[in-house]
């Protein structure tokens, strides 16, 4: 499912999408982190589709494109 997060892709944890609203540009900013080890995206997006897809982007997928 696209609008999904996957689990945490270095303990396997429910990820959860934090919504903040920190912008004077935009109306909030958004990004995922794990509820179990706390780790969480570094960068905020501006959009829910895109902080859910760059969680959900791993490192096997880009090997793949590649190949």
């Amino acid at each position: 499912m696209k609008n999904k997060l996957k689990p945490c892709p270095f303990c396997g944890g429910a990820a959860t999408l934090l919504i903040v609203h920190k912008t004077s540009v935009l109306p909030f900013m958004a990004r995922a982190e794990c509820g179990r080890c706390n780790i969480e995206q570094s960068y905020s997006f501006a959009t829910r589709n895109e902080a859910i897809a760059a969680w959900n982007r791993r490192a096997e997928d880009e090997k793949q494109i590649r190949a």
